[in-house]
């Protein structure tokens, strides 16, 4: 009996050891308010990102975030003199952006970042540059009216340019060997990272951060697609300051930089930003911009935010590919695709990312091959790179231009990067090289102008007439040369008086 009792005593309390352990689970994973729970972060956890909203599981956490995010668009507001309409029509640009660009970009690597040594003669060259002249030449960046994607107006961010100002020797510069230097060896790296050939689109001075600078997360504007970044130098850094990056798998991930070290990510299609504040004296970067090979250069549409001028970019796009799918079924070469780093629209295509980077040679192409093979002086990469240590490399071969498309290219691309002497030595051996067009009917006027490079400009328009200095792009459908610097600066910058005083016209894109 004893043992009877016992035993119905240990079955009624195993009963309720079980029950009590069940409620607690129940009680555990109903209850919003711990704070104690495992999460995998991503989008929205830092900073509004795809919403205006924080998606942090700790309700503690999520309340401080909101309120630092309101309180840096304050700061906006006040500092615009309390009119927030454009800084929140600034930050809506940049959620609309991040929300609509990345999916319809072509993902290259992995995780969409790597970070490891920066070239070691770079380094050095931007080191020794950033320590001779931040002192005395650091300039005051000017952002436009409203821009939030720094808090410029709580902690105003610095730049030391590369390659000086227009029409002054008092700013210093790097020689154009030196910059050329710089952007060939960080190519290389980021070429053999995402195993593509690129072009490069962009060498931004040396940007300094102060104590406090935030910079709000977003995706880089088209065509800055592959991207570098190079911490040259930090001062009295009391805390590690993380570039928070959305990896491909949708991760937050924090990645911290020492002077001498390097970023690689794919800017265009990668979330990236410094929610926190620094904390610090001071943290400079260089940026490094590139896209790969066989771009589009006509992304005016890209520039506008509605949703229409957004959905006619991938109409256009579609019908593209299905001109060059056509192209393929017959003789001849078919055309190049608008975006190789473009996703097609069709959703079954997405996956198979079918794109053909390099024309179809015909036999008349194939001869001329032969020839310039024979030619061994003439065997140079894109940007002067040598390419005879290439050989046997069939696959990096098979990226490879013919050399006059590859001479037009690279005539657009020293205009767009503002090395005039290596223009003119161009121009010396083929005059007609200035009034050439890209397959999209970009001059290299154009490229120059954008730019800002004030000098290219000048020397571009002394050869050229007054009907070639206003052409349009996209088959006479797009923006002049005065039009891109217009849209680019402000009308008293020097480009743009340039520009007017050869007798250009400002003509816009077509909008219908």
């Amino acid at each position: 009996m004893t043992t009877f009792r016992f035993t119905l005593l240990s079955l009624f309390f195993l009963w309720l050891f079980s029950t009590t352990c069940v409620l607690s689970l129940v009680t555990a994973d109903n209850d919003n308010s711990n704070d104690n729970i495992d999460y995998v972060p991503g989008v929205d956890y830092s900073w509004p990102m795809h919403r205006h909203s924080n998606a942090h599981p700790s309700e503690v956490e999520r309340h401080r975030r909101v309120r630092r995010y309101n309180h840096f668009m304050q700061g906006c507001e006040r500092f615009y003199g309390g009119d927030d309409q454009k800084c929140r029509e600034s930050d809506e640009e940049r959620i609309s952006m991040i929300r609509r660009q990345p999916p319809l970009m072509k993902n290259y690597t992995a995780a969409g970042y790597a970070k490891l040594k920066a070239p070691i003669s770079a380094f050095t060259t931007l080191k020794e540059f950033y320590e001779t002249h931040s002192k005395q030449r650091l300039l005051r960046e000017n952002w436009p009216p409203g821009n939030i994607y720094t808090n410029h107006w709580a902690s105003a961010t610095k730049v030391l340019p590369l390659e000086g100002l227009p029409g002054t020797t008092e700013q210093p510069s790097l020689t154009e060997s030196q910059r050329h230097t710089i952007l060939t060896q960080v190519q290389s790296v980021l070429e053999a990272w995402c195993k593509l050939p690129l072009v490069p689109t962009s060498l931004y001075g040396i940007r300094v951060y102060h104590r406090g600078a935030v910079l709000a997360p977003h995706v880089d504007r088209l065509p800055l697609v592959i991207s570098a970044i190079i911490n040259v130098a930090q001062t009295s850094v009391t805390q590690e300051w993380p570039l928070e990056i959305i990896d491909h798998g949708g991760v937050a991930r924090n990645v911290t930089l020492q002077p001498g070290e390097m970023l690689l990510y794919e800017s265009a299609s990668i979330i990236h930003g410094r929610p926190y504040p620094l904390n610090g004296q001071s943290y400079a970067n260089v940026f490094l911009h590139f896209e790969p090979m066989g771009h589009s250069k006509q992304h005016f549409q890209l520039r506008k935010d509605p949703k229409q001028l957004f959905e006619q970019a991938l109409d256009n796009q579609l019908q593209k590919i299905q001109e060059l799918d056509a192209a393929e079924m017959t003789e001849g070469d078919p055309p190049q695709p608008k975006r190789p780093y473009y996703v097609p629209h069709k959703k079954q295509d997405a996956w198979e990312q079918k794109y053909v980077y390099v024309k179809k040679h015909s036999k008349r192409s194939n001869s001329n091959k032969k020839n310039s093979n024979n030619n061994k002086n003439s065997n140079v990469d894109f940007i002067g790179q040598n390419t005879n240590n290439n050989k046997g490399n069939k696959k990096g071969m098979q990226h490879k231009l013919q050399m006059d498309e590859q001479d037009e290219r690279l005539f657009h691309n020293l205009a767009a990067k503002g090395m005039l002497v290596r223009m003119k030595e161009m121009v010396q051996q083929d005059p007609t090289v200035v009034t050439k067009s890209d397959h999209n009917g970009w001059l290299a006027l154009h490229e120059a102008a954008r730019a800002g490079h004030t000098k290219v400009v000048t020397y571009l328009c002394g050869l050229m007439d007054q009907e070639e200095i206003n052409t349009r792009t996209n088959g006479g459908k797009g923006g002049t040369p005065l039009w891109w610097a217009m849209h680019m600066f402000q009308e008293d910058h020097p480009t743009v008086k340039a520009l007017v005083k050869n007798g250009a016209k400002s003509i816009g894109p077509d909008t219908e």
